[in-house]
């Protein structure tokens, strides 16, 4: 193994350096800020000593022996790393943005500059693989190095049915904020992992904007999750609560009781409904209901597993040129058959998650692994078959509740 250290101001200089001189095969072993120069201890300079290595390419790199004591210190420095980086990139974004007018630079510099960016970016991701990856050497290791609470948290999270990929990353976050949380007392630790779940649907919120033009949203999901009564919910939000015009087309011409549920549902709030089979159905549907504020869509609950219904869909679909498209889902259905369904449904633009049957089970998990594997919006839930009262809009705060559930379980 080749091994040398540099002496540079930033680590975004030292990694350009060490690609050109070691080759983009090399790893960073450690980094560390020191002083350099001056006089009796005056005038030093600031710098960051980076040591880097790179094994030869004849030979075969042999898998690295980790003592678990040592983890933390490796996670902590990969750490410092990946802030380095994304410190570093942003900054010169920053001063590439301030001096932009003042400066051109030839179109090979630009291009370096963004390759630069985007092997920055690349490895920020690539260090918190390797952090989760020891987080989880950790936690299913006999060792004492973490503490009786953080194990029993990751126990606890584990039980709530949160992938494991999920809870190394909240337990990662946990260390991070508290440093040594040994003594830390179990009420506070539960609030900041709270915090930090509320934090993440946060990301994946869907707020709905007040528009001056009609929106127009489509449900699609499987048979059996409860999609024509969840369409009967948000229909009765909006037309008691918003005041708002709302009319129904339903493309589930499959199911005859079905369409004869909307119906019932349409005359008891007074809204249109429009049946669909055919795209100029579909036309016609859309062009009747335009002065209405807004349109909502049943369609089919179908085998999605079959490519044909998915393209018959996205085909329809395109007719009416949703604003939203909303999976709906059942909280009683298996997690590997959430993302299997999610999966099926790729070639439709797919913008937020509704989750039904909420009172049907006493493990919510599967809402932040869902959000976290396939970056949807969290819209809505529903707990239960009254119509209008039974829907949940989205709290990040009592979801994250809902998730972690009783504490001392």
């Amino acid at each position: 193994m080749r091994v040398k250290k540099y002496i540079v101001d930033s680590m975004p200089e030292a990694l350009l350096i060490i690609r050109k001189e070691l080759g983009q095969d090399a790893v960073i072993l450690d980094q560390k800020k020191i002083k350099v120069g001056g006089f009796l201890g005056f005038f030093t300079k600031h710098k960051l000593e980076v040591i880097a290595a790179v094994e030869p390419r004849a030979r075969k790199t042999a898998p690295i022996a980790i003592d678990n004591k040592s983890i933390p210190n490796i996670i902590e420095k990969s750490e410092t790393i990946a802030t380095d980086i994304q410190f570093q990139s942003t900054s010169k974004q920053q001063m590439q943005s301030n001096t932009k007018t003042d400066v051109k630079l030839h179109n090979s510099e630009a291009n370096q500059i963004i390759k630069n960016n985007t092997n920055e970016d690349k490895m920020v991701e690539e260090i918190k693989d390797i952090k989760n990856m020891f987080m989880k050497m950790m936690l299913n290791s006999s060792n004492d190095e973490l503490p009786d609470n953080i194990k029993k948290v990751y126990q606890h999270l584990i039980n709530r049915d949160l992938d494991e990929k999920v809870v190394n990353n909240l337990i990662s976050v946990l260390l991070e904020k508290l440093g040594s949380p040994k003594h830390v007392v179990d009420g506070y630790l539960y609030e900041i992992l709270e915090n930090e779940i509320a934090k993440e649907i946060e990301k994946y919120t869907s707020i709905q904007n007040q528009k001056n033009k009609q929106q127009i949203f489509a449900f699609v999901g499987p048979t059996g999750v409860g999609k024509t009564t969840t369409i009967a919910k948000l229909a009765a939000y909006y037309v008691l609560e918003k005041k708002a015009s709302v009319g129904f087309i339903t493309a589930d011409t499959y199911r005859i009781a079905a369409v004869d549920q909307l119906r019932t549902y349409a005359n008891i709030l007074n809204i249109p409904v429009e049946i669909v089979i055919t795209h100029d159905d579909m036309k016609k549907a859309i062009n009747k209901l335009q002065e209405l504020d807004i349109i909502l869509i049943d369609t089919a609950g179908r085998n999605y597993k079959k490519d044909m219904h998915v393209t018959e869909l996205k085909s329809l679909l395109s007719i009416a040129n949703p604003d939203e498209i909303y999976l709906v889902l059942s909280m009683t259905t298996k997690q590997k058959d959430m993302h299997e369904i999610t999966r099926c449904f790729k070639d439709i633009v797919i913008s937020n998650f509704i989750f039904t049957k909420v009172d049907e089970t006493s493990s919510y998990g599967a809402l932040l692994n869902m959000i976290y594997e396939h970056k949807k919006s969290l819209s809505i839930l529903t707990n239960g078959q009254n119509v209008p009262e039974d829907i949940m809009f989205i709290d990040p705060k009592k979801v994250a509740k809902l998730i972690v559930g009783d504490r001392y379980e």
